[in-house]
This record gives structure tokens, C-alpha cells and sequence, in this order.
């Protein structure tokens, strides 16, 4: 049996869910604006795939499903108190970070139309 030297891949930033929660509630405590890539850079991570393959492991759901929530409710916070300047970038944050979707309900009125006849004459 051969044993690797060097693994094809590096093993877990993080094994326990308290110490990785500790870390994310360590960037929340210094307060200001909360990003999605602020927080993975704080984690230790080189991209946002990797907190995406935690939130995929049941140890961490709880902790990486807490720590989105409280970026989106800053987002959500900044769409209804009208202090924001920029609000396509709070939704382009929101729909590419958090799910959300933006729809568009048209209603209509009137009467619906009537089917027109074509009378065809073959001679």
C-alpha cells in the first residue's frame, strides 16, 4: 500500500462548528458593513466556495445559515430605511447571495378580446 505524501487536497479549515462560529461572530463584533467575502476572507478562506462546502456539511448548517442571515438582514435593513444610495447593488447583493428574486406581477383590465372569424371563400 502506497501512502501519499501530499494530498491532492487540503484538509478542513475547520473541524469544530463552535470554533468556526466563534470566528464568525468575531467579524460581526467589529461592526460596519458586513460583505459576504469580508467574512470568508476572515474565515481564512481564498473564496466563497469553500464556506459554500461547509454550509453543505450538517455540523456547520446551523453556523454558516446564521451568519447569511445576519449580512442579509443588514442588506434588507439598508433597502427599507432610505438612507442608501445605492440600491441596485443591495438587490444585485441579495438575488446573487441570498436567493432572492425580483418579479414582476402585471394585471390586466378590460375585456379580454374576442376571437376574430376569417371567412375564407374557395372558388
Amino acid at each position: 500500500m502506497t501512502t501519499i505524501k501530499n494530498p491532492p487536497y487540503r484538509p478542513p479549515k475547520y473541524s469544530d462548528p463552535a470554533i468556526f462560529e466563534q470566528k464568525c461572530n468575531e467579524y460581526f463584533a467589529k461592526g460596519g458593513i458586513f460583505t459576504f467575502t469580508g467574512l470568508c476572507l476572515h474565515l481564512g478562506f481564498c473564496d466563497k466556495g469553500t464556506f459554500w462546502d461547509y454550509q453543505q456539511k450538517e455540523l456547520f448548517r446551523q453556523s454558516t445559515a446564521r451568519a447569511k442571515m445576519i449580512i442579509e438582514n443588514q442588506r434588507e435593513k439598508d433597502l427599507v430605511n432610505g438612507e442608501t444610495k445605492n440600491v441596485n447593488g443591495i438587490k444585485f447583493s441579495l438575488t446573487n447571495n441570498f436567493g432572492w428574486k425580483e418579479k414582476t406581477e402585471v394585471e390586466h383590465s378590460g375585456l379580454p378580446e374576442l376571437p376574430q372569424t376569417i371567412q375564407v371563400k374557395i372558388i
